[in-house]
């Protein structure tokens, strides 16, 4: 009983409107919710990188505004003739008037830890003692020696310093080359400055990439040029990721949870490297989803009210209406219609109050069918034990009894017996086709004894059909009206012939006789029978009347060639 009382709530209109109502809110606010945070979230990570471009782009500015001055600094250095003549005269390469002229230029740059210059031939002039060590060696054969001659006067990273990093950043220098060339393009040695990595790293410290944010420069040549972790000068495997991650591109990186930018820097053939990592934006996204879920818990809760008041609101009048039906159904009465209900529920009522009209119709229709069929009932039993006929059979019976012809009486007698038998049950409307055979092959023989030699009669038909309903008696008044209005005046002998088949859907009966026929079109101008008889007439009436008005009789005849009567029955 419980489970059938929930079912009931759960089936009634304002329950599933309200439930379908909601659903329906519950998916557009998370369709919205996810929206908005996936579009918050594109927001916020478009400002990081922004802010990384622009972060990127201002300490490549700065940086290529430092080597810009390193480089016009070389530049003046190499065309220094002082300089030029003591490349070009070794044994003045230790003029000391140069290292107090490279002490004056570094303390103009507080940046530069040194200047050497190298001759071809192997000498060599700094102001930084501890480069006598690295340059004690033929260093023209070394890789930084040649590259600085390929440079094409541009400034080069070279690798003499590589080895010395410490944990003191302070000592770590970055050395820059280029060549020294005369009036007439010749070569002559190389032009070596140390810039302190604090030039670089002053610009990178200040950058804002988050705490697992870093940034790093890299040359052209896959060699690091800085990173705040000295460790990575010396690692390969470190190098190699480093490498890879420069070939990037840039904008976010989802596997990484980093927002990446690189920037060429001028004057130079390094690439700056800078990777920001979204711990704002995860803070953020965190207290966002929070609030992303409280609200839409109360608007998930607001919309339940919402679709509870709107759902009672829209079956109310539906309500209202089912309980005016209630009350009118029993005594088919019109409900009034309220013109302040939703169209809907007016036009639902209109159509109630029309339906009624139709039924108060179908049931006058139903009784005045009723009174058809009892009608009918009543004059197919007066057709069948219709006194004349009786009188005439029981006279046929007396003289073949003062004929002895014992197996004519008992035929008669039998074949009468079989139809009254029949034509008094009245419980059934239609019986089974091979009954109704039966009942029409017992007259047939009673009238062929009346009648003698005049006629004949023939049955066939597909046996399969035997069990098929129609309607009760519909075949003998036809044969009836064969026998008296078409054989029995007819010079010649009488032959009737009963067949049935099955044409689509529809059982074919049809009754052919021999006779003198008649003038279908006359007949209808004279007695205005549309089927030619009276007995024809009500058979096709009843026809119509149990299997529809699509079903019934046709008549074909002329004149002196006979009648054939064709029923179209269902199946």
């Amino acid at each position: 009983m419980k489970t059938n009382k929930i079912n009931k709530i759960f089936k009634s209109m304002n329950v599933q409107i309200a439930m379908y109502f909601w659903l329906f809110s519950i998916l557009m606010l998370a369709l919205v919710s996810y929206v908005y945070y996936q579009s918050t979230m594109n927001i916020i990570i478009e400002h990081v990188e922004e802010n990384t471009r622009l972060s990127i782009e201002q300490a490549s500015s700065y940086i290529e505004s430092h080597l810009e001055k390193v480089q016009v600094l070389s530049d003046v250095l190499a065309e220094r003739p002082d300089i030029i003549e003591a490349l070009e005269s070794p044994s003045t390469m230790h003029d000391k008037e140069l290292i107090k002229t490279f002490e004056t230029i570094m303390q103009g740059d507080k940046y530069i830890r040194s200047i050497t210059i190298l001759s071809k031939d192997g000498e060599f002039l700094t102001n930084d003692s501890t480069m006598f060590e690295m340059l004690c060696e033929d260093f023209t054969k070394k890789q930084w020696y040649n590259d600085a001659l390929n440079s094409k006067q541009m400034p080069v990273l070279t690798s003499i310093r590589r080895g010395n990093f410490t944990m003191d950043k302070d000592t770590w220098v970055i050395s820059i080359a280029r060549q020294i060339i005369n009036e007439k393009g010749e070569h002559l040695g190389i032009l070596l400055i140390d810039v302190s990595y604090q030039f670089i790293e002053q610009y990178l410290d200040s950058l804002r990439l988050g705490d697992k944010g870093y940034s790093f420069v890299i040359s052209n040549q896959n060699k690091l040029v800085f990173h705040h972790d000295p460790t990575y000068f010396n690692n390969d495997e470190k190098i190699s990721k480093l490498i890879e991650v420069s070939k990037f591109d840039t904008g976010y990186k989802d596997d990484m949870g980093l927002v990446m930018f690189k920037s060429n820097i001028e004057h130079s053939r390094w690439t700056l490297v800078g990777l920001s990592s979204l711990e704002e934006a995860s803070i953020f996204r965190k207290q966002l989803s929070t609030t992303v879920i409280l609200i839409s818990l109360l608007l998930t809760v607001l919309s339940l009210l919402i679709a509870i008041i709107f759902s009672k609101r829209v079956s109310k009048p539906v309500k209202n209406l089912e309980n005016a039906l209630r009350q009118t159904g029993k005594k088919l009465e019109e409900i009034a219609v309220d013109k302040n209900v939703p169209y809907e529920v007016q036009s639902l009522s209109l159509q109630y109050n029309e339906m009624l009209k139709r039924i108060r119709e179908l049931i006058e229709n139903l009784k005045s069918i009723e009174e058809l069929r009892r009608v009918e009932s009543i004059k197919m039993l007066q057709s069948q034990i219709n006194p004349h006929f009786l009188y005439n059979t029981l006279d046929t019976i007396v003289w073949l009894a003062e004929f002895e012809d014992s197996s004519g009486v008992i035929d008669v007698s039998k074949s009468l017996g079989e139809m009254l038998r029949m034509g008094l049950n009245m419980e059934q409307s239609e019986i089974a086709l091979e009954e109704e055979i039966k009942y029409t092959k017992n007259y047939l023989i009673i009238q062929e004894y009346r009648y003698g030699d005049r006629f004949d009669y023939e049955i066939s038909g597909d046996n399969s059909l035997d069990k098929t309903k129609v309607p009760k008696l519909i075949l003998q008044p036809i044969i009836e009206n064969a026998i008296y209005h078409g054989i029995s005046g007819y010079e010649e002998d009488g032959l009737i012939r009963i067949s049935y088949y099955k044409n689509k859907e529809n059982l074919i009966i049809e009754i052919q006789d021999n006779g003198i026929g008649f003038d279908i079109k006359t007949k209808k101008n004279k007695n205005d029978l549309a089927l030619g008889g009276i007995g024809i007439e009500n058979v096709n009436r009843r026809i119509k009347l149990i299997c529809g008005e699509e079903y019934g009789l046709k008549i074909k005849s002329k004149i002196k060639e006979g009648t054939t009567v064709i029923y179209h029955l269902p199946l």
